[in-house]
């Protein structure tokens, strides 16, 4: 095992070494569901859970007079606001899982792979 895999901190996704893929398959699965379990469903199925959804929603309140005003179009703000919010998620989820890839590796990927890495 590499010293970088034994050493690594908990609060950070563990590194791929290609020779050791499927270890750091098996390691992220478990970094990605302790750390924030719907992340890694919407990785693992490209989904959201049911949960998550219903927690996503945006209260009327948050949507302010202003905020209506720049938000406009056939979708109401609300609805947009929960867009963003969902947008947002997908990319910590994006982002949490090429963490754990290095530089190189990254770049050797076809252009495919970078733009929807959750199909491992």
């Amino acid at each position: 095992m590499a010293i970088a895999n034994s050493l690594e901190a908990v609060n950070h996704a563990p590194i791929l070494v290609p020779s050791e893929y499927t270890s750091w398959a098996d390691r992220i699965k478990y970094y990605l569901e302790g750390h924030d379990s719907d992340i890694y469903t919407f990785i693992s199925t490209g989904k959201h859970t049911l949960e998550f959804l219903k927690d996503i929603r945006v209260p009327e309140a948050d949507v302010s007079p202003e905020t209506s005003k720049v938000i406009s179009g056939s979708v109401s703000s609300t609805a947009q606001l929960r867009d963003r919010k969902i947008k947002k998620f997908e990319a910590k989820a994006m982002q949490e899982l090429l963490s754990g890839i290095p530089h190189d590796i990254y770049e050797k990927l076809p252009d495919e792979d970078k733009s929807s890495p959750f199909n491992f």
